[in-house]
């Protein structure tokens, strides 16, 4: 598998950059967040948190979708499109939560911790998508895909 990161979009390259913080009142960062908050007028205008996916997953992503999306019967493609989206959240999670626990060198339990917790996580979520993307219809599920498209732009 290549180490390698193919960007999907994101505003900072640092995952830990707008993770790293001091931790505050909920209040106070409730108040904040209530007076920082501006509702953009534009879809091009809208906030976006992103990530990076590997070169391999990237691929199998784009095949998945590419597949689904010419098939006549999309129902038939309802499992590898729900490991591929699987896989991407697992890498989500990593990027945005592992990847952070570690930059700040948080200790070797806390990490370990912290790992555990998502693979419960993962244990939970992976019958859901399942679940869900098993019961979609070609129509359905071509939408899955064209709302997962929007986002690798």
């Amino acid at each position: 598998m290549s180490t390698t990161k193919t960007p999907i979009k994101t505003s900072t390259k640092n995952p830990a950059q707008a993770v790293v913080k001091k931790p505050a009142a909920k209040k106070a960062v409730a108040k904040k967040a209530a007076s920082v908050a501006v509702k953009p007028s534009k879809a091009s205008e809208m906030r976006s948190l992103r990530f990076f996916l590997s070169d391999d997953l990237y691929s199998r992503l784009v095949l998945t979708l590419t597949t689904l999306e010419s098939a006549n019967d999309a129902s038939g493609h309802h499992f590898e499109l729900s490991e591929t989206i699987v896989e991407v959240v697992d890498e989500g999670l990593d990027y945005y939560f592992i990847q952070p626990v570690k930059v700040a060198k948080a200790g070797f339990i806390v990490e370990q911790s912290a790992t555990l917790g998502l693979v419960g996580v993962r244990r939970l979520m992976a019958p859901v998508i399942k679940s869900v993307l098993s019961r979609m219809d070609h129509k359905q599920l071509n939408s899955i895909a064209s709302s997962i498209r929007e986002l690798m732009k």
